[in-house]
Order: structure tokens, then C-alpha cells, then sequence
């Protein structure tokens, strides 16, 4: 590993970057946790949780996904998730639809990568801007500033190994709060959107 090349640019340029806020914080008398509070009371407080389900049965992950685009019948609204939004805006029970709700959490947006089954429902014609893949992957984003806790999920396949990865980051005023639904987030993934028992995944 020792050699004059550079084979992490972004590893290097956050090094060099955190010695600097180090001797600035030191010079101002500050620890570096205290500067990071600082950072929270400010930006709010912002937590990942990133890990991955293990299946070995490709017919399986095609079969979760979708079922997440084919959830089982609950209300939710129509106008963020059908790619055909009801023009009156209404809550209604439809078996075509994302799921709309992890720990409590309302979903208020979904991004669909994946070829075959693009889906944006924040852009204006319901398609995504970023570039689609051949593999799985959604993004689901849940909760609201009111409501103290919002959250950005992505799912997706690796396509490399047998795993189903999980993308976190969850953002707030309140920390304890932040990482029970980060937590219950998970649990839910395992539970009931992924059905991790029927389908025998594992966890690392």
C-alpha cells in the first residue's frame, strides 16, 4: 500500500480536510464533538443506517421488488404514488401501489430506477431524471419536517453478490427519535416489505 500514487482521492481530500477543522477547532479552543453539536443545533441532526439482506435465490429478489410496486391493499394517496394519480387527489385502496408507510412514517415520494418500471413521482410526467439500471433499485422518501423526522431510503441489488442493500439517512431535531425510526425502519424492511421469513434471507 505505500507508493506515491493516491488510490482513494476522496479518502485523501477528507483527511486533509479533517486536520484542518482539527487545528482550527483547537485553536478556537473547541473539541471536535463539540464543533459537530454545533453542526447539529444548526443543520439538525442527521443519522445513516446502511446494511444489506442476503438471498441466494435471484427469482426471490425479482419477487420482492415486485411486490413492493404491487404492495397489499392499504389507503394512501394516490397523488404521490400512482404513476396515474386520481385527478381529485383522494385516498383510496388500490393493490397497485408502493408501500406507503414504514414505522409510522408516512412515504411522500418514490424514485424508480430500475428498466422496466421508471417511476419519479416528484417530476412533472411521473419519469425519473436520473439515469435508469439494470438492477433493482428504488428510493423511498418518508416523514415530514412537521413531523420531526424525514427520512431518504434507497433499496437496491447489488450486482455482484447475493444481497439485497439498504441506504438509510435520516435527518431531525431530535437524536433518540431519529434512531428508533431509523431502527424500526429496518424492522419493518425485514418484516413486512421484504417478508425476509418466507423468502429465507439472511443478515450479515
Amino acid at each position: 500500500m505505500c507508493s506515491p500514487e493516491i488510490r482513494d482521492k476522496d479518502g485523501a481530500t477528507a483527511m486533509i480536510t479533517f486536520a484542518e477543522v482539527t487545528v482550527t477547532s483547537r485553536a478556537e479552543g473547541k473539541r471536535l464533538s463539540e464543533r459537530l453539536n454545533d453542526l447539529y443545533n444548526r443543520y439538525g441532526y442527521h443519522q445513516t443506517k446502511n446494511s444489506y439482506f442476503i438471498c441466494h435465490d435471484p427469482e426471490a429478489i425479482k419477487k420482492i421488488f415486485a411486490r413492493l410496486r404491487s404492495f397489499p391493499e392499504i389507503p394512501y394517496n394516490a397523488l404521490y404514488i400512482l404513476p396515474q394519480p386520481d385527478s381529485n387527489n383522494r385516498s383510496i385502496t388500490t393493490p397497485a401501489a408502493y408501500p406507503s408507510a414504514a414505522v409510522g412514517l408516512p412515504v411522500t415520494a418514490v424514485r424508480d430506477l430500475t428498466t422496466g418500471s421508471e417511476y419519479d413521482s416528484e417530476t412533472k410526467d411521473k419519469k425519473p431524471i436520473l439515469p435508469v439500471t439494470g438492477g433493482e433499485m428504488i428510493t423511498f422518501k418518508l416523514g415530514s419536517a412537521e413531523a420531526g423526522v424525514q427520512v431518504v431510503m434507497t433499496l437496491r441489488t447489488s450486482g455482484t453478490e447475493p444481497k439485497i442493500k439498504y441506504y438509510i439517512e435520516g435527518r431531525g431535531s431530535d437524536k433518540d427519535k431519529i434512531s428508533a425510526s431509523l431502527d424500526g425502519i429496518v424492522n419493518d424492511l425485514w418484516d413486512s416489505w421484504m417478508e425476509a421469513k418466507k423468502w429465507n434471507l439472511g443478515e450479515p
